[in-house]
């Protein structure tokens, strides 16, 4: 009998062990991909499937890729000029709507180096044109760098200038000049 016993007894706690750790596994289930990432929600840090981490949503923006609207406005903008211009993707764009704090967006840009204020004027015209306003909440101005943004619905755009030389022909708008569009939605 106490064989019996003790056979049940070593049955019953294996059986336990068991449903133990069936119970465990099926706990990982019910787990959020942000817990299963081990981002530290208590921080307000979320999983992230498009760029495959942790991040903050009021810091940083989870979409990857800009859309399909941006890269329109950028491909236009890109005609006005010859080949003194270059491209890049997943720039960082900061973004401040009204009433909140600023945010990052991933935008695509256009860089074109060593040009003239006529160039900024055409930039900034073929925006308006494109049915864009200015933005005075994402406009800034300094002596040798200033940015200005345009909206068109969630569609938004910021030109940013870099002037270089000496500081009396960057005061004059006579420096050489740097221009950056990045675009992106919101």
């Amino acid at each position: 009998m106490l064989k019996k016993c003790s056979l049940y007894l070593l049955l019953l706690t294996l059986f336990s062990f068991t449903l133990s750790a069936c119970n465990k596994k099926g706990d990982q289930k019910d787990l959020t991909d942000s817990e299963l990432h081990n981002c530290k929600t208590d921080k307000g840090y979320l999983w992230c499937p498009e760029k495959n981490k942790c991040l903050q949503p009021s810091e940083e923006d989870c979409s990857q890729v800009p859309s399909d609207a941006a890269k329109s406005i950028l491909d236009s903008s890109l005609s006005l000029f010859d080949n003194n211009f270059s491209v890049h993707t997943d720039q960082k764009l900061t973004w401040t709507k009204e009433g909140t704090d600023p945010k990052d967006y991933s935008s695509r840009s256009i860089r074109i180096d060593q040009t003239n204020l006529d160039a900024r004027n055409l930039l900034s015209k073929h925006l308006l044109d494109s049915g864009f306003h200015i933005s005075p909440n994402n406009t800034k101005s300094g002596t040798t760098n200033s940015s200005t943004g345009y909206q068109k619905g969630n569609l938004v755009c910021q030109l940013i200038e870099n002037y270089t030389g000496e500081e009396e022909q960057v005061k004059k708008g006579q420096g050489i000049l740097q221009l950056q569009l990045l675009c992106s939605e919101i």
